[in-house]
């Protein structure tokens, strides 16, 4: 058994906090660590440093909808010197 766990996150999107608090239930279940505690390393950065975070990271996509709402084109990392994944339907 571990004495201490630290699951570090950011909170660049709903699923990292998700992922890292499902980390940290399962090893809690798991009795796998004395104590067990998620931190989001966003909590100690400025405000300044969170809004530009956020901002690069909604930048990372380009998402292209139909008239419905549908996802026709999704490209990922756009700006990536080698270029990103691209998917389109």
């Amino acid at each position: 058994m571990l004495d201490r766990v630290l699951v570090l996150s950011a909170s660049a999107g709903a699923g990292h906090v998700r992922a890292a608090q499902a980390i940290e239930r399962a090893l809690a279940a798991a009795g796998a660590a004395r104590e067990v505690r998620h931190v989001d390393a966003l909590d100690h950065t400025t405000k300044l440093f969170r809004r530009l975070h956020q901002q690069a990271y909604l930048d990372l996509w380009i998402v292209r909808l139909d008239a419905d709402g549908r996802c026709r084109h999704f490209e990922e990392w756009p700006f990536w010197p080698t270029k990103g994944r691209v998917s389109s339907s």
